[in-house]
């Protein structure tokens, strides 16, 4: 089971907030809202004029919480290409809006934060450029939800470096040992743990 755990968390099989969790972390991608298939469906169309098509399996397994201009780089190692980052990322992100109308909340993970609202701080820590990730929570009707949000132009390092979520800990005020991350992504698991947080893998409860 994916998931770093304190000697008294939760181990119920339903979303949790973990016995001494002081302020809760949620990723957007995959985690609070079904985004994953569009920028998946996003990409291939941004790449398809390069010649390029990503598999779901590789795109899912080792790009998913990866900042946009970062994929770029990556796959130009992959494909041998040398496409312009922040061309490709545009042409990306375009497309993505092009679908926004089908972004839906993940209603277990969108619920707990309702319920948390108000209670502990909340926050958001994305791979996302900031932009479109306010446009994806607007979209789900989360905006007031979060008191900080961390996206990619927020931070030098991205995930799986843990910059992100001790960002969101700093800007919340608490100590990252006793924040609660929500994600969805090898990436984004591993920046938890790489920051000292507790994390919940939400794959296992949606």
């Amino acid at each position: 089971m994916t998931r770093t755990r304190l000697p008294d968390m939760l181990t119920c099989m339903s979303l949790t907030v973990a016995p001494g969790a002081a302020a809760l972390i949620f990723d957007i991608d995959g985690t609070l809202a079904n985004t994953m298939e569009i920028h998946f469906r996003a990409w291939n169309e941004a790449l398809a004029p390069e010649g390029i098509e990503i598999s779901s399996r590789y795109f899912y397994t080792d790009l998913g919480g990866i900042a946009n201009r970062r994929i770029v780089e990556i796959l130009n190692q992959r494909y041998g290409t040398a496409m312009d980052a922040d061309r490709i990322a545009e042409k990306k992100n375009n497309a993505f809006l092009r679908h926004l109308k089908d972004v839906k909340a993940i209603e277990p993970v969108a619920n707990l934060a309702r319920a948390m609202h108000g209670k502990l701080p909340l926050s958001l820590g994305t791979g996302e450029i900031s932009s479109i990730a306010r446009q994806v929570i607007s979209a789900i009707g989360l905006a007031d939800y979060f008191s900080v949000l961390v996206a990619a132009d927020d931070v030098e390092q991205h995930k799986p470096h843990p910059e992100t979520f001790l960002t969101c800990a700093r800007q919340m005020g608490v100590q990252p040992e006793v924040c609660q991350v929500f994600e969805d992504s090898k990436n984004g698991i591993e920046a938890a743990r790489q920051a000292g947080m507790m994390v919940t893998d939400v794959r296992e409860y949606v």
